[in-house]
């Protein structure tokens, strides 16, 4: 068995069950196809408007009606596609829509209600010839369809699946990856520090900041102010050896004090001797050579006076 189709005048294509014989001829299947409870209307919606045109809602218990499948409503097109489905697996509709129904043979005007102006001026003639159009492309169709399922698929086409990506795709990928890395670093760090922030404050309790912080401070320290004015000298006790300066301990410290002022005296007039020791040397050293030169300055004049 094998579900065949053909192209109706406007392209879509009507599927018929068929069966093919030992000898190639294809014949329709006297069992027709059945529909699943699973079906969808809206896969069968098309299938039955293009292949039937007008949907006849005559059902064994209803009487004769006809009702064009576009001029029905959503809720009303289900009503009767369920109602289609349940006699047609129980083999209760008309043996012609088993059978099948060549699109070729159905004409416009029956698959719509609307009405043509122009439809009316055709004649009969030109009416036979859209017949006989119709059914060339219907055997053409077929026939073509049928050699294609036979020869199966081309070798030619081209297996379709699933692609490497490119290298802008690549490249794009890294970038993205290195992103979410650097991301992820830098939010690991500002939770590392607010988890280090968390761990001071438990031990050595929040620290006050700001405004409200200097207040408490200045709070604190008048309170320490005003402590120490209220006590004043109570609870001051010293005895008199550190009172008035006596003990071992004090004398001792006031012997290292006059020795270190001696020896930072003794030290400054050494240094003071030397800078005047210096000072005379050179002194002596520059009088020595301004005699020189007054000497040398004499005797110069002298020897210009005496024509020498």
């Amino acid at each position: 068995m094998h579900l065949m189709y053909v192209l109706d005048e406007s392209g879509n294509r009507i599927y018929t069950l068929k069966k093919i014989t030992d000898s190639g001829k294809i014949t329709k299947s006297a069992h027709p196809a059945r529909f699943s409870p699973d079906d969808k209307f809206s896969r069968h919606r098309v299938t039955l408007k293009k292949r039937y045109g007008v949907l006849l809602t005559q059902l064994p218990a209803k009487p004769m009606k006809a009702q064009y499948f576009d001029e029905l409503s959503g809720e009303k097109a289900r009503s009767y596609f369920q109602k289609f489905v349940k006699y047609w697996n129980r083999g209760k509709l008309p043996k012609s829509l088993y059978a099948g129904i060549d699109s070729s043979t159905i004409p416009s005007r029956a698959q719509t209600g609307y009405k043509w102006s122009f439809a009316s001026k055709v004649s009969r003639t030109d009416d036979e010839a859209l017949k006989r159009a119709r059914a060339s492309v219907s055997a053409a169709t077929l026939n073509r369809d049928f050699d294609e399922s036979l020869e199966g698929p081309s070798k030619s086409s081209r297996v379709q699946g699933p692609t490497l990506p490119s290298s802008s795709d690549m490249q794009l990928a890294r970038e993205y990856a290195a992103e979410s890395k650097e991301d992820d670093r830098r939010l690991k760090r500002k939770r590392d520090r607010k988890e280090d922030k968390d761990r001071i404050e438990d031990m050595v309790g929040p620290k006050e900041g700001g405004r409200e912080g200097m207040l408490e401070k200045k709070r604190v320290k008048r309170e320490s102010d005003r402590a120490f004015r209220d006590r004043g000298d109570e609870g001051l006790e010293v005895d008199e050896s550190t009172l008035m300066g006596g003990g071992d301990s004090f004398k001792q410290q006031i012997a290292r004090r006059d020795a270190a002022r001696q020896r930072y005296q003794q030290k400054n007039e050494e240094k003071v001797t030397t800078i005047r020791e210096r000072a005379s040397a050179f002194k002596e050293k520059e009088d020595a050579t301004m005699a020189i030169c007054h000497l040398f300055s004499i005797q110069s004049q002298g020897n210009i006076f005496s024509g020498t």
